[in-house]
């Protein structure tokens, strides 16, 4: 989004993620494409296991951390107690805490306000060789694999062809654009700019996050923190005849090996 702030335009990139300690590696993955987070805690409820969590991952990375206590509205809403708590607990200064209700819209101004303010720019070239993060992905049955780009340095456009650091495959770009909140087709995307590329890729598993792309024919040094990621299914799986467990038992145990 643009937002005008000082008399300067400014376009903010931001990111939507899960609280749910459950999709930890969704907030980890957007991490790596920030340069801050906002940390909201239920006016209601305070700090959870979601809070903590979010807040040390952030701290890791190096992130500007702005604290936001949410649904200041709610009847049973208590932001002077929740914002000394998250003092005591995260070491927060009260003063650096802003209430809002998304809800009622109040407040809101005044985050975005604190995320120019207190979050630095990308520190990132223009002039230099393309270096683009891939941080999401999305699959389109039409365009194939489409791909969520942090552009740390250089530009990219249609008709470049760009180079996975992991798989070494090559892909013609196809599209460029932003995210507006919808896709957006734009001319070029540059350097400290997040946008999403089509470019002709078929599978969805040779998207990997945190993979580094370049232009063809001028590599450069891959980001640091790249782990590929290992496909995982959560299963609940009980027999209709608890006599049976031994048996399910066994069967699991013949699969897992």
């Amino acid at each position: 989004m643009l937002m005008n702030h000082s008399g300067s335009t400014y376009l903010l990139n931001l990111i939507d993620t899960p609280g749910h300690v459950d999709f930890a590696w969704e907030v980890l993955r957007s991490l790596t494409a920030c340069q801050g987070a906002l940390l909201l805690v239920d006016a209601s409820q305070g700090v959870q296991a979601q809070t903590l969590s979010v807040y040390h991952a952030a701290k890791e990375r190096g992130v500007k951390i702005i604290p936001v206590v949410n649904k200041i509205d709610l009847p049973a809403a208590d932001p002077e107690r929740i914002i000394a708590q998250m003092s005591a607990t995260l070491d927060i200064d009260p003063s650096e805490v802003i209430r809002v209700s998304a809800k009622t819209g109040i407040g809101i101004s005044n985050v975005l306000q604190a995320i120019i303010d207190r979050i630095p720019p990308p520190t990132a070239q223009r002039d230099q060789k393309l270096k683009a993060l891939l941080f999401d992905s999305s699959y389109d049955r039409y365009r194939g694999v489409i791909s969520l780009f942090s552009l740390q340095d250089g530009q990219i456009k249609k008709g470049d062809k760009i180079i996975s650091c992991h798989t070494k495959k090559r892909y013609d770009v196809m599209e460029v654009g932003v995210m507006n909140p919808e896709e957006t087709p734009v001319g070029t995307l540059y350097a400290g700019q997040v946008g999403y590329v089509a470019c002709n890729m078929k599978q969805s598993s040779e998207a990997h996050i945190g993979d580094t792309f370049y232009r063809m024919g001028e590599p450069v040094e891959p980001m640091g923190g790249f782990k590929q990621s290992k496909a995982m299914v959560y299963a609940g799986v009980f027999p209709v005849d608890s006599n049976d467990f031994p048996k399910l038992e066994e069967s699991i145990a013949r699969t897992a090996a």
